[in-house]
């Protein structure tokens, strides 16, 4: 590999949104994102574990027509694809290796007006393999309100060439004047198992501005086209402190990747990448996460519950029963600033907090029978984020109101803790 400018990892470097990719030939994968300079540029890192990364510079044929020029890659019949959108527009690029890319004009793709009327961007396309065709997803604005849709095409055949002239509004936001169902950004489409799954992160309904990710279940063995994703139920799979999150497969496993913001309450674009999460589907078609492989690829040591900080990484496990309504896990430092994880049984739901004011940073959701045993839960904390599985179904991310720092772990019912500190 020539030029290469930097290593990092993944805990300390501010990015933007991402689009991962695995390389089966090269068994690596390449994570494009786009670069938080306020031109949204495209870069490119090439890691074996999304933990740690090499910066590998991207290269375009003459001069690109956006600076963001690779978003989404699709890598078909040994060629690297990508589009982004130009309103009425989604503009093409073409790479053999995904690092040197080219214009490819011809397989731009223009937007139909009549459905969108103000036109449409992040699209997404991927392969149909058992129908040999091409879908495209992206987000379209219908009207001059800040009403919303997420559309779906098909290719015409197994070529990049021709798209059916049909463009069909799958999901509806309606949101008049103001943005009350939300702005469906960075849709996917993604077979998983016998069924397909769009996905998407509703924006302008945090204070990140961008959230967490939502899914619909396709029908077992249907194509996209057939499915009536509008009178589905949308379901919430990460918590609004991931934002902007992606899919991407490796082989049969699916995994999700996203960033954590940069302020606990603000809408400052881009953060630190999560930890790699693994997702699975159930025989009724619900996913589930839980932290990937990444977690092998460090060492811990057993660490006091008496003056921990998160200046360097700690793993928290703790195993309890809910007796009551919730059960509370504070880190206290003396100064009126706790920090809470709480676990609320009477809503079924996980959330951060903070001392004073009791501040809300994110939740997630859970099903009624994870209360009903032993739950189990893992947390990573590195400076001033917490990463949070519960039961290996669910996982939280949250922007604490600062890092840990002496603290001291106190909890509102019996839990058997154990805490362990990253060592190189």
């Amino acid at each position: 590999m020539k030029k290469i400018i930097e290593n990092w990892n993944r805990r300390d470097k501010i990015i933007g949104d991402v689009h991962p990719f695995f390389d089966s030939q090269k068994k690596q994968w390449m994570l494009f994102y786009l670069a938080t300079d306020g031109k949204f540029s495209s870069r490119l890192a090439l890691s074996k574990n999304m933990i740690d990364f090499v910066e590998m510079p991207l290269k375009f044929s003459g001069m690109p027509r956006a600076p963001y020029f690779v978003v989404a890659p699709l890598k078909h019949k040994k060629f690297f694809y990508t589009w982004f959108g130009q309103q009425y527009t989604h503009v093409c690029s073409k790479s053999r290796d995904g690092i040197k890319w080219w214009p490819m004009l011809s397989l731009d793709v223009s937007v139909n007006r009549e459905v969108s009327l103000r036109g449409e961007r992040d699209p997404y396309v991927v392969y149909d393999e058992i129908n040999h065709c091409f879908y495209l997803v992206a987000l379209s604005y219908p009207n001059e309100s800040n009403d919303c849709q997420i559309i779906l095409r098909r290719s015409s055949g197994d070529s990049l060439l021709n798209w059916s002239s049909e463009t069909k509004s799958i999901v509806k936001f309606f949101n008049g004047l103001t943005w009350s169902d939300g702005e469906p950004e960075c849709p996917q489409l993604c077979k998983i198992g016998h069924r397909w799954y769009l996905f998407t992160s509703l924006a302008r309904k945090t204070t990140h501005h961008v959230g967490g990710m939502s899914y619909w279940i396709g029908d077992i063995d249907k194509n996209p086209l057939d499915i009536d994703w509008g009178a589905l139920p949308r379901y919430e799979l990460t918590s609004e402190d991931l934002c902007a999150a992606q899919v991407a497969q490796k082989g049969k496993q699916t995994f999700l990747f996203g960033w954590v913001p940069q302020e606990a309450h603000g809408s400052l674009w881009g953060g630190i990448l999560n930890f790699p999460l693994l997702v699975k589907a159930d025989k009724a078609g619900k996913l589930s996460t839980k932290f990937a492989y990444g977690m092998n690829d460090y060492r811990f040591a057993l660490s006091s519950i008496e003056n921990i900080d998160s200046h360097t990484m700690k793993k928290l496990t703790a195993k309890f029963v809910i007796s009551g309504e919730r059960t509370t896990l504070s880190f206290c430092n003396g100064k009126q600033d706790d920090q809470h994880i709480i676990i609320d049984r009477f809503n079924c739901r996980i959330f951060v907090a903070s001392t004073p004011l009791h501040k809300e940073h994110a939740s997630i959701h859970l099903n009624k029978r994870d209360f009903t045993k032993r739950m189990n839960l893992t947390a990573i904390f590195y400076d001033d984020v917490a990463e949070i599985n519960i039961n290996r179904r669910y996982t939280l991310h949250a922007k604490l109101g600062r890092a840990l720092d002496g603290d001291k772990i106190t909890t509102s019912s019996d839990v058997d803790i154990i805490l362990e500190s990253a060592v190189a």
